[in-house]
């Protein structure tokens, strides 16, 4: 047999996954690695990580090293259990608990996904024809730009990108940033970039660490988004960049509060 699946091999394919992720985590808060090598040692760590835990298998030239030769996880997955009047091994039922949870956290992202498209069907477009203008030059006529009642610009869709703006008066030079920022957003394909770890965190509900990713890739991409548009910028422009980077920021920070104080309130 040229493959096998053990107890060995799958613990040490979330071990390696495990390890990836701190990598991920420690190299992302080293602000010279980023700068000089940008995102591609991450995107790697990222791709070991997802590949070593698909890849659950041992090839027939491995040698396994144990502990007195006893494979204990396989030996408890083997073990027989009474439920509901029939037998069933702990593995299968391991198995079916975790094909169920991932089916449950995969339908809730794409429902969360059906009621964003929801909820952005109901943006009003824009119809000022210096911004419309503004975004034809910075997109090539690529994107379609709405407001939302968001407090946040953002972009969605993958093939076809929309730029939604809060309902805020932006100057020019404001304006042109916005769109510069989430141009630079699907340009980068960011938006697959975290559907594919969302995708990882479905599969692999149960390891906490996966979660820690996602927070730190989505952080990770803003930082990189940022840094390729100042680099796009003069050197006079760039403050004022990140002053409206800031201010956004603010804005989200304290709609999160406003939000958590209300829904503490419904619950008192």
């Amino acid at each position: 047999m040229l493959i096998d699946v053990t107890s060995y091999s799958f613990l040490t394919a979330i071990t390696c996954f495990s390890v990836f992720i701190i990598l991920f985590s420690i190299v992302r808060r080293k602000n010279r690695v980023v700068f000089h090598c940008g995102i591609v040692p991450l995107i790697c760590l990222c791709i070991l990580s997802v590949a070593r835990t698909v890849c659950i298998v041992e090839f027939s030239f491995t040698h396994v090293v144990t502990i007195n030769s006893v494979n204990w996880l396989y030996d408890g997955m083997g073990n027989t259990l009474q439920l509901f009047g029939s037998k069933i091994t702990v593995g299968v039922l391991a198995s079916v608990l975790w094909f169920s949870w991932t089916v449950t956290e995969c339908l809730w992202f794409v429902y969360k996904i059906f009621a964003s498209w929801q909820y952005d069907k109901q943006a009003d477009p824009v119809t000022d024809p210096k911004a419309l203008r503004l975004c034809r030059q910075i997109t090539g006529g690529r994107a379609s730009l709405v407001f939302t009642k968001r407090l946040s610009p953002y972009v969605s869709g993958f093939f076809r990108p929309t730029i939604y703006l809060p309902y805020v008066s932006f100057t020019e030079d404001e304006l042109r940033y916005v769109l510069m920022h989430e141009w630079q957003h699907f340009k980068s394909k960011d938006q697959w970039k975290k559907s594919a770890v969302y995708i990882v965190s479905c599969l692999l509900w149960w390891n906490p660490l996966v979660y820690w990713l996602r927070s730190d890739l989505e952080q990770l991409l803003e930082l990189q988004c940022d840094r390729k548009v100042l680099k796009q910028l003069p050197a006079d422009e760039r403050v004022s960049y990140l002053r409206m980077i800031a201010g956004f920021c603010d804005a989200s920070l304290r709609s999160d509060e406003s939000d958590k104080k209300s829904n503490e309130k419904r619950t008192c």
